[in-house]
């Protein structure tokens, strides 16, 4: 133990002293308006209240129909359901509509 003491205790007590140097430059750069003062981050935490089980389905869609004109109509006739316990996931080409759907489905169209 006295060896590692005498080999490293040195280096740690330099590197103490220069962390030590460096705290006060930023502190000195931050009064001198130089730095923005570190701000840490906030903590959040979420509480969700247990709202039980909803009837199926949660989404429901019947001869749903859209298109941004009546020529080319993006969707015709879609019928589907979305429960609690389902699993979806929209594929398609680029500008097939995807997101489109997926902002119906959130209530996201109307905003």
């Amino acid at each position: 133990m006295k060896k590692c003491i005498a080999r490293f205790g040195h280096v740690y007590l330099k590197l103490v002293r220069q962390v030590q140097n460096e705290e006060k430059t930023l502190a000195n750069m931050e009064i001198s308006g130089f730095a923005k003062k570190i701000i840490k981050d906030k903590v959040l935490t979420f509480r969700f209240i247990d709202v039980g089980k909803f009837p199926p389905p949660i989404f429901l869609f019947v001869d749903f129909k859209f298109g941004y004109n009546l020529e080319n109509l993006t969707y015709e006739k879609l019928d589907f359901g979305v429960n609690l316990d389902s699993h979806i996931t929209l594929v398609g080409p680029n500008g097939a509509g995807e997101n489109t759907m997926l902002k119906f489905m959130t209530g996201d169209w109307y905003h």
